[in-house]
């Protein structure tokens, strides 16, 4: 008789990208949806902020995760890893956040929202690469 791990499908990468992508785009619009019907159902608009905190957190997870899927992709030869293409709008998506959130913490720093804004273009075109790729 098997253990229960050798029963129990193993995600593949791929798999595990596509799934953080999904949630990331449907936290992103449970916070939409909080925000426009805010006065009409206030729990709503209470889901909606704590989807976009879990949001954050799955917006640094999700490019690490590419980067890291990538890296493993260049050092095993036989792995079919993310484009070039993926890995550096990861990578800039990475990059922006982590300096957004860095100059978030001074009060007089001006820069933060064009990198939070650029930090979130490279996540959604990083969502439809994964979600397009074969």
């Amino acid at each position: 008789m098997g253990s229960t791990a050798d029963r129990l499908p193993r995600p593949s990468a791929s798999g595990v990208e596509r799934i953080l992508a999904a949630l990331l785009v449907g936290l992103l619009g449970l916070y939409a949806v909080g925000t426009i019907v805010s006065d009409v159902a206030p729990v709503v608009d209470t889901a909606g902020v704590v989807a976009v905190h879990l949001a954050l957190i799955v917006s640094c997870v999700f490019p690490v995760t590419v980067l890291g899927h990538g890296m493993y992709s260049r050092l095993r030869p036989d792995a079919t890893g993310p484009r070039i293409l993926e890995v550096g709008t990861a990578t800039v998506a990475l990059a922006s956040f982590c300096a957004a959130l860095w100059l978030a913490l001074d009060p007089t720093a001006t820069l933060d929202t064009p990198l939070f804004a650029a930090a979130a273009g490279a996540l959604f075109i990083l969502v439809g690469l994964v979600a397009r790729r074969p």
